[in-house]
């Protein structure tokens, strides 16, 4: 999941161009975040960015992240609002820069990308597995080698 907005968009085609799928998401979008998924249903969120930011904090009452201060300095750095319609607004990143310069966001944006969209559970994720080649062919440059060496 790749952020599609600014310098992003180039990395999306780059990613494109070499045929790997890739799932783009605008910031700025409408939310269409599975809340069913991360236990934040029935919050209304103004855009994708307030919406995937929700459904991480929703997690984060059973998942797990690394005890690390910068992460937990991002964190605390969130604020939010509520738009006319009474949806979850957070405020800009251009806001929290001017409360504080030396803010870092690239980390908890990328944790919160994470949950822009439900993946489908997979058995084998993460694991070391025998898995089927990619690509078969009967060609195999060493036998020409053992072919030598056994002559």
């Amino acid at each position: 999941m790749v952020d599609g907005g600014g310098v992003g968009g180039g990395v999306v085609d780059q990613i494109r161009h070499k045929a790997l799928h890739c799932y783009e998401v605008q910031f700025g979008s409408k939310d269409d975040t599975p809340h069913s998924a991360w236990g934040s249903d029935g919050e209304r969120y103004a855009n994708k960015r307030s919406g995937m930011y929700g459904a991480c904090r929703a997690w984060l009452k059973t998942g797990c992240i690394p005890d690390d201060p910068a992460l937990r300095k991002q964190f605390s750095a969130i604020k939010y609002t509520l738009n006319r319609r009474d949806e979850i607004q957070l405020i800009s990143k251009e806001d929290m820069l001017k409360l504080d310069p030396d803010l870092e966001l690239d980390d908890i944006d990328a944790l919160v990308l994470t949950f822009a969209h439900a993946l489908a559970a997979n058995d084998q994720a993460g694991g070391e597995y025998p898995r089927k080649p990619l690509v078969e062919h009967e060609y195999d440059p060493l036998k020409i080698f053992e072919k030598e060496i056994a002559a």
